[in-house]
C-alpha cells in the first residue's frame, strides 16, 4: 500500500473562489518499464491529458489501459492521508488493490474550472 498525504489547495482571486477537484490516478508500469526513470519524462499519467483520462479501474482494465482514476475528491483536508489500493470507492471510482509484484506511478491531480474552462496539473 502507498500512503500519500494530500494537501488542500485554496485558490482565491479577489472575491472569486474557484471550484477544485482532486484526483488520484494509478499508472501500472509494464515489466519493461521497471528501470528507474525520472518523472519529468511525462507530465501526466500515460501521457494523457486530464480530459482524456476519464476511466476507472474496470473500464481501463477492459480497454487495456495502464492508467485509471482510483479516487476523486471535491475537497481534501490539510494533511489528509489516502491509502492507494484500499479496495474502497471514492467519488464513484474504485480504488483497486495493487498487485504486490506490480510497479506503479501514483499521480495526484489538482483541477480548477473558471468560467466553464477546466485546467489541471498532475504531481
Amino acid at each position: 500500500m502507498i500512503r500519500p498525504i494530500l494537501h488542500c489547495v485554496l485558490i482565491q482571486n479577489g472575491l472569486h473562489f474557484y471550484y477544485s477537484l482532486y484526483r488520484i490516478v494509478v499508472e501500472r508500469l509494464s515489466s519493461k518499464k521497471v528501470t528507474v526513470r525520472k518523472r519529468a519524462s511525462s507530465s501526466s499519467p500515460c501521457g494523457m491529458s486530464h480530459a482524456q483520462l476519464r476511466y476507472g479501474y474496470s473500464a481501463a482494465r477492459n480497454s487495456g489501459d495502464n492508467c485509471y482514476i482510483a479516487a476523486e475528491f471535491a475537497s481534501v483536508e490539510p494533511g489528509q492521508m489516502f491509502i492507494v489500493g484500499d479496495n474502497k470507492t471514492y467519488g464513484g471510482f474504485y480504488n483497486a488493490p495493487l498487485l504486490q509484484a506490480g510497479n506503479y506511478h501514483v499521480w495526484f491531480g489538482v483541477f480548477i474550472t473558471v468560467d466553464g474552462v477546466s485546467c489541471g496539473l498532475f504531481l
